[in-house]
Formats: C-alpha cells, structure tokens, sequence
C-alpha cells in the first residue's frame, strides 16, 4: 500500500466553511441535508460494504461538506467497525449516472472506534482527536495520539492505519505506527498477526499479566 498524502487530507476545517448552507447534488442544487446516509454495496456480494452518516450538514463549499455528528460503518468479512466523531469534512464525488459517495473524509473531536468482537475476541475501542479516510485506497489512518482499549489489552501510541480489501471484503491490515505502552493479558493466545502489526523493534513500556 502506498504510504498517503496525509498533508493533502489533514487540512483544517475553516478552509472549507461557506456562508450557505445550498450546494450542489449532481446538476440539482438542494437545501440543508438532515441525518443522511450514503451507502456502498459490494458489486459482487451485493452486500452493504461501507455506510457514512450523519446528523446535519453545517456548511457547504462546492462538494466538500462540513458535517455535525458523523459516523461511518465499516462492514467486512472479518471485521466490522463502528466510528464516530464531533464533526467533519467529506468531499462528496458526484460521477454521472451514480448516487454521490463520500470520495475522502477527515472525522475530528473525540474521535472513537468501536471494532465489534468477533468468535472469542471482545469489543475493542481507540480514542483518537482525528482520523482521515480515503475511498479509492480503502484506507483509514490518524497521526495523532492513539489509546486502544479492550478485554484483553491496552495500548497506548501514535499513528493508526487501517487498511481492507473492497474485493475481497476484509481487513487487509491495521498498524500502530508507534506504541508508547503496552498492557495485554497473558491467557490472550489467539490474536492474528497478519491483521495487526506493530513494530517489535520500538522501546516501550511493556506489562504482561497473567489471566
């Protein structure tokens, strides 16, 4: 995967704030937009792949949308994650003869992760001030500070990329880029290394407890 652009993506909100609140959709120009929900369906499963939501738009320039409350759904063979934050950006593509799909998206301001268990994993969460997401790449990263939380470990660090496979439907891989500290029961036997990577090589506070 190649590394993103996060500077094309981490710009601040107040570039995008517009005076109106009347923007285009495709060739028709419509009023404020109220908890919405824009929807990709895998072509092959025909399942629900990916859903981006939220409660109102606040200001529009062009098809960059600054929003209040959004979320975004991630549906996956082998994970399914919940995100929500305070507010965002998303560039809304318009193509001919297609509904407008979010093309790229910065979430902000308390920032969560909800990745549902799955078999005998738990619920886990991250906590992060900000997160980006990148359509074609099917991609989702942060530079900030990072706090994973779950059942079976803590992780304290910074960096978070999140990439999975629209083809195929799954979690390709997700990486902390830096970890600070790092608390995990040592009954947990059952993680799957190919899907979350960190660097054995970075120094940090290790703990291990027996469950």
């Amino acid at each position: 995967v190649a590394q993103p652009d996060y500077k094309s993506l981490n710009k601040d909100a107040k570039e995008f704030l517009s005076d109106s609140n009347y923007g285009p959709i495709g060739p028709a120009k419509v009023g404020p937009v109220e908890e919405a929900r824009f929807m990709k369906i895998n072509e092959k499963t025909r399942k629900l792949e990916r859903e981006i939501g939220f409660e109102k738009v606040l200001h529009r320039t062009g098809d960059e949308w600054e929003l209040h409350k959004p979320f975004m759904n991630v549906y996956q063979e082998n994970i399914r994650c919940n995100i929500t934050a305070d507010k965002g950006i998303v560039v809304v593509e318009n193509l001919q003869g297609s509904n407008p799909q979010p093309k790229e998206a910065v979430l902000k301001g308390n920032v969560v992760v909800h990745i549902l268990g799955q078999g005998k994993r738990s619920d886990s969460y991250i906590y992060l001030d900000e997160i980006a997401f990148d359509s074609d790449r099917s991609m989702l990263w942060s530079n900030h500070d990072v706090n994973f939380v779950s059942k079976e470990a803590t992780l304290l660090g910074r960096g978070l990329e999140i990439v999975y496979n629209s083809a195929s439907s799954r979690l390709e891989f997700m990486t902390i880029r830096q970890i600070d500290y790092l608390y995990i029961l040592d009954s947990v036997k059952d993680v799957e290394k190919d899907e979350v990577l960190v660097d054995q090589n970075q120094s940090a506070d290790v703990k291990t407890v027996k469950g």
